[in-house]
């Protein structure tokens, strides 16, 4: 079971993902990669308990897949310059349902020379640490941050009893202007010689012309990911928020729509930011009644 949960893991990292963006190879690593980290612990650590490995295992999983971990990010991706990124996406923690049929997995013993043996965990130790670490790499080279520095992780979620059309029309009847996006662009930082090839067409030569980064431009990637909805200005009490970045999700039934507030800006929260629950409550009560009925 190892063994294949570390080749799926590695397969679709490396492979699957960006060949066959869909919602299985977005599930698979979180999967296999549930039963390949638990028991890499064990063997890493074998005097530790496995409940507490695997109690730690889960708690690193759900505050990975939370913006919780986003400042740690931004401090990886801003000071030590390495591309790390993830998702926040809070459906996959049903991966976790894998965690406990790991205690029931025992190493088989190999009747290999010591020696060979020693070198054949080691390097198997170290190929495990490398397919966890891949998940959160982007598969292109170059790092991009994101596209407004100065948004703000909320990641919060409320229902109504509307359907996401009846949600667009009362932002319409409140005068809420809004539009809908899924493109985002992501400034390059961490490539400053960046080159672009002109093929003469004389001969076989190439010419390399150096893209131009003055002090006052800037590279970016065109990304087009998930539908989403952007209100660009908005006034409430005290509050004015701008690029209010929102996600609409309804029930099979269409009787209910989760509304998703992903990112916000406002003049007196800094992005990254430690909000306390009361904050996070308030703030959340206030995009309420943005949604809420005329």
């Amino acid at each position: 079971m190892f063994f294949i949960s570390l080749f799926l893991l590695l397969a679709n990292d490396f492979y699957w993902k960006q060949e066959y963006h869909n919602w299985l190879t977005g599930k698979l690593s979180d999967f296999s990669g549930l039963i390949v980290l638990p028991v890499f612990c064990f063997v890493l650590l074998p005097k530790t308990s496995r409940k507490i490995i695997l109690l730690a295992c889960g708690a690193f999983f759900v505050w990975w897949k939370s913006a919780l971990s986003q400042p740690v990010i931004a401090i990886i991706n801003g000071n030590l310059h390495w591309p790390v990124q993830r998702v926040v996406d809070y459906s996959d923690l049903f991966a976790m349902a894998v965690l406990p049929f790991t205690l029931q997995m025992k190493p088989k013993a190999l009747a290999f020379h010591h020696l060979t043996f020693a070198g054949l965990k080691w390097t198997l130790g170290t190929i495990t640490f490398l397919s966890l670490c891949a998940t959160s790499m982007p598969y292109r080279s170059l790092f991009q941050a994101h596209p407004n520095s100065q948004d703000i992780y909320f990641a919060e979620s409320f229902t109504q009893k509307r359907t996401a059309a009846d949600i667009l029309r009362s932002l319409q009847a409140k005068q809420v202007s809004y539009r809908m996006d899924s493109i985002m662009y992501y400034p390059v930082l961490n490539q400053q010689d960046i080159y672009y090839r002109l093929p003469s067409t004389a001969d076989s030569t190439n010419a390399w012309k150096q893209v131009s980064q003055a002090s006052d431009s800037t590279l970016y990637l065109r990304w087009k990911g998930a539908p989403y909805y952007l209100i660009p200005t908005y006034k409430a009490g005290s509050h004015l928020f701008q690029n209010i970045r929102f996600t609409l999700s309804e029930n099979k039934k269409g009787t209910k729509t989760t509304i998703t507030i992903q990112t916000f800006q406002e003049a007196g929260l800094k992005p990254y930011a430690w909000m306390d629950r009361a904050q996070r409550k308030a703030l959340k009560e206030t995009f309420e009644k943005i949604f809420s009925e005329p």
